[in-house]
């Protein structure tokens, strides 16, 4: 009966130690998304708990000076317009070596339709991990990260169709 027991603590405790490490908070993909607060470039407070839960989210960590941020601006304007309120579209600029008033420029020349946020000091930006950018998370209602790439992912319709079973 006592190897029963001891059998039965030791497969409990496996059991809840990896279930921990599967919520545990990071920009690692089966990772819960930190939560966090930026100003919009225009200054307003955005946190990211207020919209975790209503929709998945699509993060994407840029900087101005990064040619292929540059390329894929039309297509994130294509997936603000074809997926709408079905996905909440995130631009973080790094803020790396950036000034608010250079990026607020360019997200008015570049017509960058969807929400920017201004990572003043990088913080967010390294609390995500992101070393190089373009970055690309896209997390679940429950705020796991179920994306993490350098490209907006070939696959985004079955991505989003697939969650919205979920």
């Amino acid at each position: 009966m006592r190897k029963v027991v001891v059998a039965a603590f030791i497969i409990l405790n496996l059991w809840l130690s990896g279930h921990c490490l599967a919520q545990s908070v990071g920009g690692e993909v089966g990772q819960f998304a930190p939560d966090f607060t930026l100003n919009h470039i225009q200054g307003s407070p955005f946190r990211l708990q207020d919209v975790r839960g209503e929709r998945p989210i699509y993060l994407v960590f840029w900087s101005t000076w990064c040619s292929t941020c540059r390329k894929e601006i039309p297509r994130l304007r294509k997936v603000r317009e074809v997926y709408g309120n079905e996905l909440e579209l995130i631009a973080i600029n790094s803020g790396l070596a950036e000034q608010p008033e250079k990026v607020k420029n360019f997200i008015e020349t570049y017509e960058m339709s969807y929400r920017n946020l201004y990572d003043q000091g990088s913080q967010v930006t390294l609390l995500y991990g992101v070393v190089g950018v373009p970055t690309h998370f896209i997390i679940d209602r429950k705020g796991i990260i179920i994306y993490r790439g350098t490209h907006l992912p070939e696959n985004l319709d079955q991505i989003i169709t697939e969650m919205k079973r979920k």
